[in-house]
């Protein structure tokens, strides 16, 4: 039967200082793409709720005064499409802040000199 040497340690505890950051690395990333993943998906259905909604919308004018009303309107949800894509696009890019921020600490305590 095998019997693990001093060798044997000294060799798992190397594989094991090598592969924690990667481990780490691993799981900010699925950490992150399932967040941004997120966000796209509730993009998504918000915007398809949307175009919905502006179909039916279009499908109710009948004449000149809803045909107004309607174009009108369209400003308004333009304006929220817009504000709802920079408000993500700024939630995009926190995330990427954090992280570059976050696996540069990885980094630094990986490859810190003790």
């Amino acid at each position: 039967m095998y019997k693990p040497s001093h060798g044997d340690n000294i060799i798992n505890t190397q594989f094991d200082q090598f592969a924690a950051p990667l481990k780490e690395i691993n799981e900010l990333s699925v950490k992150n793409f399932e967040t941004v993943a997120d966000l796209n998906l509730k993009a998504a259905e918000e915007n398809v709720k949307i175009g919905i909604e502006q179909v039916k919308n279009a499908a109710g004018v009948s004449d000149a005064e809803s045909w107004k009303n309607y174009l009108a309107s369209q400003a308004e949800v333009t304006q929220g499409l817009n504000d709802r894509m920079v408000e993500n696009a700024k939630t995009v890019v926190e995330l990427g802040n954090a992280y570059a921020a976050e696996m540069q600490r990885i980094f630094k305590d990986s490859f810190a000199v003790k």
